[in-house]
C-alpha cells in the first residue's frame, strides 16, 4: 500500500483506541516472534511515546501461549529492552 506505519500511527492518533502490537514479515507474514520480523519495535514505542497514544494495548504473539506463555515472556523483554 505504499505507506508508512510509524507515519501513519501519527496521522491516525486522535482515532486510535486500542492498539494489537505483533511483529510481521512482508506483506502478510503474520506468526512471526517479536523482535525477528519486518516491524521496527523501537520506533515503534517511540512513535507511540511521541503520539502520547494512551490506549490499551495488546501483545499478538503466535502461538504465546505454549511453553509457560515463553512466547510472552520473549514479547515482554524485547519490548522492555526498548524502553517500553
Amino acid at each position: 500500500f505504499n505507506f508508512d506505519l510509524y507515519e501513519c500511527l501519527l496521522h491516525l492518533k486522535k482515532y486510535i483506541k486500542h492498539l494489537h502490537i505483533a511483529d510481521f514479515e512482508g506483506l502478510d507474514g503474520e506468526g512471526i516472534k517479536t523482535g525477528s520480523g519486518d516491524l521496527k519495535i523501537k520506533l515503534l514505542l517511540d512513535t507511540i511515546k511521541s503520539a502520547e497514544l494512551n490506549v490499551p494495548m495488546v501483545i499478538e504473539e503466535w502461538q504465546g501461549h505454549l511453553n509457560s506463555y515463553a512466547g510472552f515472556e520473549n514479547a515482554l523483554t524485547v519490548l522492555k529492552e526498548n524502553n517500553f
